[in-house]
């Protein structure tokens, strides 16, 4: 097959812009909660509370807190009248239909708008190698090219993370790509970054370290990008993108198994707890607990969950509790700084030094408590920010 000539235009469309949903424009809605990892609960503008298919199964954390303003279609097939679409967010609406996502990537490189990219030509999508499976087979100079997208809703500060939860799945494509490009097939990964106000990107340390190994393994060999990119309230394409670059340093540094470790309590039963001189019981309620660790973690944060678990053996209703270790990998302890930030928010019932550590009742669960996510994302992210003049440009 012949390489596409070179020209300024499109291939084979004339279109200015992108948008996803040409029919229709989305509806403003309330989000109320998310009952599973597909469902929230919401109150669309000008209708009753109502159930909506949610198309994107990450965390969403830092999006998805009571009050949020979420961008909604009438479903047109299945058991809920709504789809959420997008959601509100300071920096702009952010895309959440996932599925969609492939839509855009194809868009903007049959118009030559992703770095790194613009001189290939889109073969077909959901291209199958073997016994591997990609988003697009492309070609460039008569040869293929399998390119992997991956959409990133997770940034804060300046900074974007991708996954946002643990993902085998994406840890696979990276390895599937790198054995591709070993044997003389090139690969390369596109992080479509639901946000232009980003100026740095990491693979997600602190959620998923076996995902940023691979990550930090298989880059090289691989043609990685990442591109920001603004989306209207109507979810059309804000042009040009901004080419986001990789913050290599910033991995190598941070990237260790030690740091702080924060994490959501919301027992709803008394759950045994040392708290000094107030007692060894903890009350049903809300809460934040935090401690730096010079090592270990990764296993310090599996063991609370188990912890926590064992500690509710025998409780009435045990599945009512809930108990999310937040992990924060860092070169230095943050601790004390989440405790200056958090103690504000409740009750300081536990404060210790050397090693930093605190334990702050709150009036609502942490995550759903805008302060205390913004907190956390900060942490893990914003305080990573390049200087706004940084680096500009791409991968490897």
């Amino acid at each position: 097959m012949a390489p596409r000539p070179p020209g300024p235009g499109p291939q084979g469309s004339a279109r200015e812009s992108f948008s996803l949903y040409n029919d229709v424009s989305p509806v403003r809605g309330r989000f109320i909660s998310r009952r599973d990892r597909f469902t929230v609960r919401c109150a669309p503008e000008g209708s009753e509370e109502s159930w909506a298919h949610l198309p994107n199964p990450g965390r969403l954390w830092e999006h998805l807190i009571p009050g949020a303003t979420l961008r909604l279609l009438p479903a047109r097939r299945g058991g809920m009248p709504w789809r959420v679409v997008g959601v509100d967010a300071p920096e702009g609406t952010v895309m959440l239909d996932t599925i969609r996502s492939n839509e855009a990537v194809r868009w903007l490189l049959e118009h030559r708008l992703v770095p790194g990219f613009e001189e290939a030509r889109v073969v077909r999508s959901e291209a199958v190698h073997g016994d591997s499976r990609f988003d697009f087979d492309l070609e460039e100079g008569g040869k293929p090219l399998f390119l992997e997208v991956k959409s990133c809703t997770l940034f804060s500060g300046g900074v974007a993370m991708f996954p946002d939860a643990p993902t085998e799945r994406g840890r696979r494509h990276l390895e599937g790509l790198a054995a591709l490009a070993s044997q003389g097939t090139p690969g390369g990964v596109l992080f479509l970054i639901q946000s232009a106000a980003v100026r740095g990107f990491l693979p997600d340390f602190h959620t998923d370290p076996a995902f940023a190994e691979t990550f930090a393994a298989c880059a090289p060999r691989l043609r990685v990008r990442a591109l920001g990119v603004d989306w209207t309230p109507e979810l059309s394409l804000r042009l040009p993108g901004r080419p986001v670059p990789f913050l290599r340093d910033t991995l190598a540094r941070e990237n260790h198994d030690r740091g702080t470790l924060l994490e959501a309590l919301s027992p709803q039963t008394p759950l045994p707890f040392d708290l000094g001189e107030r007692g060894t019981m903890l009350e049903p309620g809300h809460y934040i607990y935090g401690e730096d660790l010079p090592q270990g973690l990764h296993q310090a944060a599996r063991r609370r969950r188990r912890g926590f678990a064992l500690r509710l053996r025998g409780a009435p209703d045990p599945g009512a509790s809930t108990a999310t270790p937040l992990p924060i990998r860092s070169s230095t302890p943050l601790a004390e700084e989440a405790f200056r930030r958090l103690a504000p928010l409740g009750e300081v019932l536990l404060r210790q030094t050397d090693p930093g550590s605190f334990l702050v009742r709150l009036p609502i669960p942490p995550l759903a408590h805008r302060a205390v996510v913004d907190l956390l994302f900060f942490l893990r992210m914003g305080r990573l920010a390049p200087p706004e003049e940084g680096p500009s440009g791409g991968f490897r």
